[in-house]
């Protein structure tokens, strides 16, 4: 099933780049792990290029040119209060920087059977930012909790994994082009975890990741870009 998703703050248009991009793919906050009940206090830094970023666990996102050890930008990552950043990963774009970042809600209600209760609830936010100026260009909130997978970014649109779920994100306005969801649900044993996914023309395909695996090969699903179209759950390379 494809879905179509706009719950996204468009707070401008950037320009849309042709060219692959795998660069600054980490999960920065293996830079400096945090304990679960300090992630409040993290500090989640990293080097895209000539400048370098750091973000606090309380949102606070600031980057500076390493050369000069001047500060060129602060902001403050956009969710609410009585929250914060458990976690993010990141990916260039031209000159922008795309951030991914979890965000720990603190003492939410919840519905659990035919009661409410109060816990905290897990939210998955994607923002483009100007790299220098850090001006944000667009904020989405995906709803999802599922640890991303790696990221790529092509052809004006970035493609994202989690688990059993795959998805492109339109990087000019942060929505959802379309999104394939239960994968794994639907396929027991398949489909759960995927390497950096590839583009090839008009095709965009998602290989299982073989660290998971145990007894078989991985499998690869070909989609068609930009529609969503599902071609194959199993593509075999040619020849």
């Amino acid at each position: 099933m494809v879905l179509s998703f706009a719950c996204a703050l468009r707070m401008g248009v950037g320009a849309q780049s042709n060219t692959v991009s795998r660069s600054g793919l980490i999960d920065a906050e293996q830079n400096q792990a945090a304990k679960e009940e300090r992630y409040v206090d993290a500090i989640y830094s990293f080097t895209v290029g000539e400048l370098s970023y750091k973000i606090t666990g309380g949102g606070a996102f600031s980057v500076q040119s390493p050369k000069s050890g001047k500060p060129l930008a602060n902001v403050r990552l956009d969710f609410p209060e009585s929250a914060y950043i458990s976690g993010i990963k990141y990916i260039s774009s031209g000159r922008d920087l795309i951030v991914v970042y979890d965000v720990q809600l603190l003492n939410r209600p919840v519905r659990v059977g035919d009661k409410m209760t109060n816990e905290n609830v897990r939210q998955k936010r994607v923002a483009r930012f100007q790299g220098k100026s850090l001006k944000t260009k667009w904020v989405a909130i995906t709803g999802r909790s599922d640890p991303p997978g790696p990221l790529m970014v092509a052809a004006g649109s970035m493609f994202v994994s989690g688990v059993g779920m795959i998805g492109e994100i339109d990087l000019a306005t942060g929505i959802f082009l379309w999104m394939h969801e239960n994968l794994a649900e639907r396929n027991p044993a398949k489909y759960v975890f995927f390497t950096a996914p590839r583009v090839e023309g008009d095709f965009v395909f998602f290989q299982e990741d073989p660290a998971w695996l145990k007894s078989r090969n991985p499998e690869t699903i070909q989609v068609r870009r930009r529609t969503g179209e599902l071609i194959t759950m199993s593509y075999k390379q040619p020849g």
